[in-house]
């Protein structure tokens, strides 16, 4: 597959539990690169997600993306964007195409705890000739991955919603 060759920007849908963590990784692996980073939730932080999330006290009342890039690009350089609201098909398509340069291709990752959010992450990740798209869930003892991938349009693996029925 020529997928493995683009430069790639990382779109984590979902700051939460596990995108926070993803989040923080990612630049480790991205720093010195062309490849970006693009976060994405409308949730503001509150004070029960210091447990299990990558925020701090300050970040409080904060948007989780905005909070987390600013801590991301303080490390690493301009590496990360964020959006701050919730986002239709659409939008997220538009705001995907706004930051993919000179033939970059998006690796969505769907860090979400609902259905109706996945069927949106599938629909824009089959708007894009070549992508990856990768889908998490996870409850308190046990999760899953998702992964497929679109080569000049073939698709390859599976999204969930080839396997489960999505509400």
């Amino acid at each position: 597959m020529d997928i493995i060759n683009y430069t790639k920007l990382f779109v984590i849908v979902g700051v939460g539990g596990t995108g926070s963590l993803i989040a923080r990784d990612i630049p480790k692996l991205i720093v010195g690169s062309h490849e970006k980073m693009l976060l994405v939730d409308g949730d503001r932080v509150e004070k029960k997600n210091m447990k299990r999330q990558c925020y701090q006290e300050q970040d409080i009342g904060e948007n989780k993306a905005i909070a987390l890039s600013k801590k991301i690009n303080a490390l690493y350089g301009p590496v990360s964007y964020a959006y701050d609201k919730y986002l239709t098909k659409d939008e997220l398509y538009v705001e995907i195409t706004k930051h993919l340069r000179n033939g970059m291709m998006p690796v969505i990752l769907g860090c979400v705890d609902n259905d109706a959010t996945r069927i949106l992450l599938e629909q824009t990740f089959r708007r894009f000739p070549n992508a990856i798209y990768l889908d998490s869930a996870n409850s308190e003892y046990e999760g899953n991955v998702y992964v497929a991938a679109r080569d000049h349009g073939r698709e390859y693996g599976a999204v969930r919603g080839n396997i489960y029925e999505l509400e």
